[in-house]
């Protein structure tokens, strides 16, 4: 079975856990390379990496057959451009701006994700990224964000922690809904 639970992930807008304000502390500068430990997302064990300049964050997110995270199965990457914003309460508020979106298949899901057309596509080769801004995954799934969606985000890091913004605390699509709380259950740690 095709497993595409992670794809909420992609926009760093992550289900969880809330944080307390003691458990985590502010943070101002998250640029670095930051992956998570393998985890599992609903039966879809996973692995997440991302990667922060001053003016960009790349987010890779891979889904795997086995919970060793060892049988890779299909990896996101979303590129967006950065602006980190002002810190309040220990929170980092980010707003970044989709500049491309991609997905590539690995082993039998190529053929799965072929037979049936994921984001309309029926030539999926293994390990070849496509492009999935702004597509349907299937004709009952979500739509993808389109390149120049904006997502309004907040993070916070302690040490070598970094906590992505709790889904359920907002959706990120406005600054009026600009998540305000952190998931603690998956965080990244600083490589």
């Amino acid at each position: 079975m095709l497993k595409l639970g992670l794809l909420v992930s992609l926009s760093l807008i992550a289900c969880g856990h809330k944080s307390n304000s003691s458990d985590v502390a502010a943070g101002l500068d998250p640029t670095g390379t930051w992956t998570t430990a393998c985890f599992d997302t609903s039966g879809s064990p996973s692995k997440a990496q991302v990667i922060y300049t001053k003016t960009t964050v790349e987010f890779q997110s891979q889904i795997f057959a086995d919970t060793s995270c060892s049988a890779l199965q299909v990896t996101f990457k979303e590129t967006k451009s950065l602006t980190i914003g002002a810190t309040a309460e220990g929170l980092t508020a980010t707003n970044s701006t989709l500049l491309t979106d991609t997905a590539a298949f690995f082993k039998e899901q190529v053929a799965e994700a072929n037979k049936a057309g994921i984001y309309g596509y029926k030539d999926w080769a293994e390990g070849v990224f496509k492009d999935i801004s702004g597509k349907q995954a299937t004709s009952t799934g979500a739509t993808e964000a389109a390149i120049g969606t904006i997502t309004y985000a907040v993070i916070k890091i302690k040490g070598n922690t970094l906590y992505p913004p709790l889904k359920s605390s907002g959706d990120g699509k406005t600054e009026a809904t600009r998540p305000t709380e952190v998931d603690t259950t998956s965080p990244f740690t600083k490589q």
